[in-house]
């Protein structure tokens, strides 16, 4: 009985420490996974910046009514559709 309790244990010990790696690989993957999340916030943190900059300006160009700022805003409608 005594052995018996031994092998159970054992085969016990061996599926403790499987799901000790499982879940210590499991941490990993999510540390990795949030790392890459804050990453990518980041750029678009950016690329919106940069959007409403842009978005100033343009709003500046249709202000003044000027003939050549609507030149250059059709130009640059165009530029970002041959960009698409």
């Amino acid at each position: 009985l005594e052995q018996q309790n031994d092998e159970y244990l054992d085969e016990l010990d061996a599926r403790v420490r499987a799901v000790k790696e499982v879940a210590h690989g499991i941490g990993r993957e999510a540390r990795e996974s949030n790392n890459i999340l804050n990453g990518m916030g980041g750029q678009f943190d950016k690329a919106g910046d940069m959007l409403k900059g842009t978005m100033a300006k343009l709003q500046n160009m249709m202000d003044s009514g000027s003939g050549r700022a609507m030149i250059y805003l059709a130009l640059f409608v165009v530029g970002m559709f041959m960009l698409m």
